[in-house]
């Protein structure tokens, strides 16, 4: 967005770069700007509107995923475009949408590599339900260790008493 800021030493001409708000109230709590020509041109993030209905998504029943939802682009400040259309209608599944598909404004020129994906039309994920576990088998019920030494200590007293007896 273009301004035109009324100071002391004049006016200037400049362009709001970031607002920051205040989480709970939303008011303005701080704008940054920076000071443009009119004759000269500037490097923007623009953000990228999609329009239409994806075919893949419609018949083919896919999902279309957006990779990035703004371009850099260098145009003289008065050309700033508010949004670029991206329409994706025509993507089938597994068909994507790069930068340079994008349409510009006269004027504008794209910075952002043309190769970059910005959309992308991508086959459904396939959930399957876990089968039903078999009945699990019963476990086994557990040994009391403790009671089995003392079992052991026993037989190996009687066998004592047995052998002494017989000598």
């Amino acid at each position: 967005m273009i301004v035109s800021l009324k100071l002391a030493n004049g006016e200037k001409t400049a362009l709001v770069r970031e607002v920051q708000l205040d989480p709970i109230s939303h008011d303005v709590i701080h704008l940054d700007f920076q000071e443009v020509s009119l004759t000269e041109t500037v490097r923007v993030q623009v953000t990228v509107h999609f329009t239409g209905t994806a075919t893949g998504v419609k018949d083919g029943g896919g999902i279309l995923e957006t990779i990035a939802r703004q371009v850099e682009v260098e145009c003289l400040a008065t050309a700033i475009p508010s949004f670029l259309e991206a329409d994706v209608t025509a993507l089938e599944v597994g068909d994507s949408l790069h930068a340079s598909d994008l349409k510009l404004p006269e004027g504008v020129t794209l910075l952002t590599e043309g190769d970059q994906t910005i959309a992308t039309c991508v086959p459904p994920t396939v959930y399957e339900a876990p089968v039903a576990a078999e009945a699990a088998p019963t476990a086994a019920e557990p040994e009391l260790v403790a009671a089995k030494g003392k079992e052991d200590k026993e037989e190996g007293e009687e066998k004592e008493k047995g052998e002494k007896e017989k000598k």
